[in-house]
Parts: C-alpha cells; sequence; structure tokens
C-alpha cells in the first residue's frame, strides 16, 4: 500500500501539467480559427440559355468575352460557305471571341429575315462586313456600347433561293443606327404597342433558338417603360434577386401576364396591386437589376402560370421605312458597303 501511494503522488503532478497544456493547446486553435478569414467561394454565373447548338445565339454570352487588343476599328469582310454553324464557319479563319461575337451579332439581324433553326443548309454562302472596339462610336446619351458593329452582310440562302441583306445607316434624328435592307426596310420587327418608345435593338426573343420567354429591348438604365394595353397590377418585386425589380399586369384585352423585368425604380404611386393603369401609362424605368449582364428590359407575355407568348405573334407589328430625305445618304451608304463585300471571293 505504501508503494502504490507513492505512485499516486508522482502521477498527479503529471498529469496536471498534461492537461494544462491541452487547455492551451484548444484555446489556441480556437483563436486561430475565429481569426482567420473565411474562403471566399466563386461567384454564381448564370446557366447557359438552351438552345439549337447548330446556330449562334442571338445576344453575347452571359460570360465576359474579351477581344484581342487592336488599332483601329477599320471594317473587317469575312466570306465564306456555311460549314456546320456561322459561329464554326467563322471561327475556322477568325479568333474564337471574334468569331462568336461576330456570329451573335449577326444572327441578331438574320433571324428576322429567316428561321435559324431550321432554314441554313451546308454551303450557304454569306459575307460580313463588321468592326469592332468596346463602344465604338458611342455618345454617353445611347448607353454602354456593342463590342462587335454588323456593318453590313449578305446571305444567300439555298432552301429559299434568295438573297437576304442587311446595312446598317443611322438617319438624321435617329438616336441610334438601325439595319436596313437594301429598300430601306427595316429588318427587324416592331410591336405597334410597345412597352418601349425607342430602343437601339431586341437581343433576344422567344423564336430566336435559345428558349427564351420572352424579349429584350436594348435599352440605357432609366429609359421609361410604359403598359402597352390598359391593364390591372396584379403584383410587383417577386423573385427579386432573379427579376430585379418587376411588374405582373393582367391586360384588360387578352387576360394575358406582362411582365417587366430588371427595372431600375417601379412607380409605387401608380403601381399598387389591384389598380387599374390605362394604356401609355409610365409604370418604371429600365434598368440592370437582377440576373442580367447589361442594361434592358425583360418583356414576357404569359398565360396561366407557365405558356409564354410570343409578343411579335399576339400584337399588331410594323417596320420602319427610311424616310424619302434620308434615302440618298442611305443609297450611298449601301453602295459603299456593297463595294466593300465585293472585293472579297467566297472562302
Amino acid at each position: 500500500m505504501p508503494l502504490l501511494g507513492r505512485r499516486r503522488a508522482n502521477w498527479t503532478p503529471g498529469l496536471l501539467a498534461l492537461s494544462l497544456l491541452l487547455n492551451v493547446y484548444f484555446i489556441v486553435a480556437g483563436l486561430r480559427r475565429t481569426t482567420e478569414p473565411a474562403a471566399v467561394l466563386p461567384a454564381m454565373t448564370p446557366p447557359p440559355a438552351p438552345g439549337n447548338p447548330s446556330i449562334a445565339p442571338s445576344e453575347e454570352p452571359q460570360a465576359p468575352i474579351e477581344l484581342a487588343p487592336i488599332d483601329n476599328d477599320d471594317p473587317r469582310i469575312f466570306s465564306g460557305r456555311l460549314d456546320g454553324s456561322i459561329a464554326a464557319t467563322l471561327g475556322s479563319r477568325l479568333p474564337a471571341a471574334e468569331a462568336q461575337l461576330t456570329a451573335a451579332h449577326l444572327a441578331r439581324s438574320l433571324a428576322w429575315q429567316i428561321d435559324l433553326r431550321g432554314d441554313p443548309r451546308p454551303g450557304d454562302p454569306f459575307r460580313v462586313v463588321y468592326r469592332y472596339g468596346e463602344g465604338v462610336h458611342r455618345t454617353p446619351t445611347q448607353g454602354p456600347g456593342d463590342p462587335i458593329e454588323i456593318l453590313s452582310y449578305e446571305y444567300r440562302s439555298l432552301r429559299h433561293a434568295s438573297t437576304f441583306r442587311g446595312y446598317r445607316f443611322q438617319a438624321s434624328g435617329d438616336r441610334w443606327a438601325g439595319i436596313w435592307d437594301e429598300n430601306g426596310v427595316e429588318v427587324a420587327e416592331r410591336l405597334k404597342r410597345s412597352p418601349i418608345d425607342d430602343y437601339e435593338a431586341i437581343t433576344a426573343r422567344l423564336r430566336d433558338g435559345r428558349g427564351h420567354k420572352g424579349i429584350d429591348f436594348k435599352v440605357p438604365v432609366g429609359t421609361p417603360v410604359r403598359a402597352p394595353m390598359a391593364a390591372k397590377v396584379l403584383r410587383k418585386n417577386w423573385n427579386v434577386r432573379s427579376n430585379g425589380y418587376c411588374i405582373d399586369l393582367m391586360f384588360e384585352d387578352s387576360g394575358l401576364h406582362g411582365l417587366f423585368l430588371h427595372l431600375s425604380n417601379v412607380y409605387d404611386d401608380v403601381v399598387t396591386p389591384g389598380r387599374r393603369i390605362e394604356a401609355g401609362t409610365v409604370i418604371a424605368l429600365s434598368g440592370n437589376t437582377g440576373r442580367t449582364t447589361n442594361p434592358h428590359l425583360h418583356y414576357a407575355l404569359r398565360r396561366g402560370k407557365e405558356s409564354y407568348l410570343d409578343p411579335f405573334r399576339q400584337n399588331e407589328t410594323m417596320r420602319r421605312r427610311i424616310s424619302a430625305p434620308n434615302m440618298p445618304a442611305f443609297d450611298a451608304r449601301r453602295a459603299e458597303l456593297d463595294d466593300l463585300m465585293a472585293s472579297t471571293s467566297e472562302g
């Protein structure tokens, strides 16, 4: 017994020292965990919109694309025959980013003339004149510029046995340049009853092959947004993380929902759930809020909860024509661009 008692007396100081050391270790480790910065997670990016891989999308991809530096924005010319998609054909001889953006902007206009999902055929000859450089020839009131500008194009459709052309031209008094056919008629359709009075372009729509559920009007932040028809306010500012500031109207003449997304400002004194709004009433300002990368208004028509309809098939449309006083300038510009396209042979 005395022997055991001496051993217990010798262990006690050691155990106390070990306990003290462990306590110090855990305290220090805990302090390190609380003072070290948390890991930064990568930002989430939207998934690519679905579409037919055989055609180019009608607007820039969500992820930023950087073009190689250039010393000037002189016109560039591509001529070739369709081999796969427009983007693939351009990409066979151009840098990837330049090919992708040129194809996207070309498709944005060409989609008003042919069905990009079914009409293109291998061997279709086409030419395109373009220039690039971020915000080329912009003024502050025009908003941010495109990295690519299509100046003219010519697409010979084997299926239709026809040639489709487009020319970039800004008529006097117009805020932005448009794309016009050889007769001075605007290539893109316009809604007679539109939520936007004036805009630079429509960059996405239901029939562009990307699975888009509405149409995107390219406008600077702060552009007035109107109710195109008399309507009743159903709700506002739901799912803001994705939609941004938004409005849901029910149009009286059709019972369809009109959805307006990515707004910068909703006029709360006008847009009150249950309130009736007259056609033409300014209800908001366009913006760049929610899940978006560029300023625009997303406008959609919906029947019920899931059925999205094409506004260009549900409403009356029109195409503008260049006025007589502007036609001489247009004809001169068209001839200049035709000469550029004719200066290169088909690939």
